[in-house]
């Protein structure tokens, strides 16, 4: 059963302290209402965020429980809407005041999803042969969904959730539509966070791909960063390395064709006397995608 959006929202804006006392995890009060969650290095709540120094990295109370706790999506959702105690209304009101003025001047809305995913799976599953564990897993990390136009969506965060862009494909093969949610940031791409710490990020042209190279090389699965640029946007790989400082590896593993060998040597002069630059090509076919086709129908 699809998980309704005001569930979503209420998750989101759980309060974390209450959530964490009724989950017996030990909280020390700090000043100017941050509690210290005991056991968890340098991991700060408040409201419904939460801050980890060792990380740099931060987020709302569903990002709390899938990055920090490792739940998937769904266990995330229930979990938080069991507490039934959110952040005082006026901050919810502030924020949706917010967001309605930002919508009028241009800041970047995620697309409204389609009350159901009516051609997600079949589409990824049966014509692009991406197995359908790796489909469910993006679902539930809120990395893909439908939209009402029948566009898949696949939104673009910064390292504290916030949806920064999103990265659009449309289902009809023979009239493709491909493209950006209207004022998306195309210094942001899609990010498939690791399972563990690592200082490696694997980058790829789209979100397809991505999925399509987990299918290939499950090995890779949770074991390091993957960047779906949305195209050739240098600057989306600058902003992740900015924003995630352990990174010393940088594989390109971008499509067969001429653009991305002019590509790979602008990445090389721009950022190869600091970081490690690797180049993965696909054994056969143009991309990742038609690889994976090719070995699935072989």
């Amino acid at each position: 059963m699809r998980i309704s959006d005001d569930n979503i929202q209420k998750a989101r804006m759980t309060n974390l302290i209450e959530f964490c006392e009724r989950n017996g995890y030990e909280l020390k009060p700090e000043r100017n209402g941050d509690h210290k969650v005991v056991g968890y290095a340098g991991l700060v709540i408040k409201d419904n965020f939460y801050y980890r120094h060792s990380e740099e990295k931060g987020g709302n109370a569903l990002d709390f429980c899938i990055r920090i706790l490792g739940m998937n999506f769904k266990e995330a959702v229930e979990a938080l809407i069991e507490v039934n105690s959110v952040v005082e209304d006026v901050e919810c009101d502030r924020l949706r005041q917010s967001q309605a003025k930002q919508e009028k001047k241009g800041v970047f809305m995620l697309p409204k999803r389609a009350a159901a995913n009516t051609v997600l799976y079949p589409y990824l599953c049966k014509v692009r042969k991406i197995p359908m564990k790796i489909v469910k897993r993006m679902i539930e990390k809120g990395l893909v969904y439908q939209d009402d136009n029948y566009n898949y969506v696949f939104p673009c965060f910064d390292n504290i959730g916030g949806a920064k862009g999103a990265i659009l494909r449309g289902t009809h093969d023979d009239n493709v539509f491909k493209g950006r949610a209207a004022n998306s940031d195309v210094s942001y791409g899609w990010v498939i966070e690791s399972d563990e710490y690592c200082n490696a990020v694997t980058v790829v042209e789209a979100p397809i791909d991505a999925m399509s190279l987990l299918a290939l090389y499950p090995e890779r699965a949770g074991k390091n960063y993957l960047l779906a640029l949305g195209g050739l946007h240098l600057e989306a790989i600058k902003m992740f390395l900015k924003e995630n400082k352990q990174i010393a590896k940088v594989v390109l593993a971008l499509d067969n064709d001429d653009p991305v060998k002019e590509f790979v040597e602008k990445v090389k002069i721009d950022l190869g006397q600091i970081y490690e630059i690797n180049v993965l090509v696909p054994v056969y076919g143009k991309d990742w995608n038609e690889m994976l086709e090719q070995e699935r129908t072989a």
